[in-house]
């Protein structure tokens, strides 16, 4: 990505290049086009299976690219939407992934389906960090990986597919988060410390 306006801070350029990924000769004609949905929750298990299945983003599922300006960055919500051409395309996204974004910026991201909402790809690089409002621990209530959504016992966090793939309900995690515009934002999931 090669951004319009150079107010990044200079933490978040190696981001640039690592989350958002050059790409070249694409048309838009791809833009709108949806892999089959993912799983939105962990299964129940079913015959022969022992208990819930861990979620799962589709990490084979077909990814796409879009080149185009940025129209609006909104990160209480994680979402970005890029005129590409004569289309605008909705994103979801991690508000670290948004952090360098302004509109008016020229920008080039990959992108898959989860569920039917459109998702800037989690590079491995993709870091940062925003103030830690705290940390917690507990089972997982719930769990809806199109809209990023993870839940346990009365409080409600958003996150990228990525961070709760794997997650299964009843299992007992560690979440840390940081309260970005007024929405409580997984930073890091693992497993309850034994």
């Amino acid at each position: 990505m090669i951004p319009k306006k150079l107010g990044a801070p200079a933490f978040a350029r190696p981001m640039l290049a690592a989350a958002l990924l050059a790409s070249a000769g694409l048309g838009c004609a791809h833009l709108f086009q949806q892999d089959p949905p993912a799983a939105t929750s962990a299964g129940k298990g079913g015959a022969g299976k022992a208990g819930p299945e861990p979620a799962q983003t589709d990490q084979g599922a077909r990814s796409y690219s879009a080149q185009g300006e940025v129209i609006a960055v909104d990160f209480a919500q994680g979402r970005l939407e890029l005129r590409s051409g004569e289309e605008t395309l909705k994103l979801r996204a991690h508000p670290l992934q948004l952090r360098p974004l302004q509109p008016g910026d020229s920008a080039s991201v990959r992108y898959r389906s989860v569920g039917g909402e459109l998702w800037l790809l989690w590079e491995s690089e993709v870091s940062g960090t925003f103030e830690l409002q705290g940390s917690i621990r507990g089972p997982v209530q719930s769990l809806d990986l199109a809209r990023g959504v993870l839940e346990f016992s009365s409080l409600r966090f958003l996150a990228h597919p990525a961070q709760l793939s794997g997650l299964i309900p009843g299992e007992c995690v560690r979440v840390d988060f940081a309260l970005i515009e007024g929405q409580d934002w997984l930073t890091a999931v693992g497993p309850c410390p034994r």
